[in-house]
């Protein structure tokens, strides 16, 4: 049995064969998270209203390599 599926680029249906199968794609190997501290935010959030915009700088990629290499 063919499954169809159909791309909004191409005009006719595109036909993939029963037996068609595909490895899974690799996972990183390094994920940048960007993280603050419990204290960093009790500090940021003292005596301001919940309703505030906080700006919070994320280092650029250099920046983190400098740092943990």
């Amino acid at each position: 049995m063919d499954v169809e599926y159909i791309d909004e680029q191409e005009p006719e249906p595109i036909r993939i064969d029963e037996g068609y199968y595909s490895l899974p794609t690799p996972k990183p190997k390094v994920i940048v998270e960007s993280r603050i501290t419990l204290d960093d935010f009790n500090r940021i959030t003292k005596n301001t209203s919940p309703a505030k915009v906080y700006i919070v700088e994320i280092p650029s990629l250099a920046q983190l390599r400098a740092k943990y290499q």
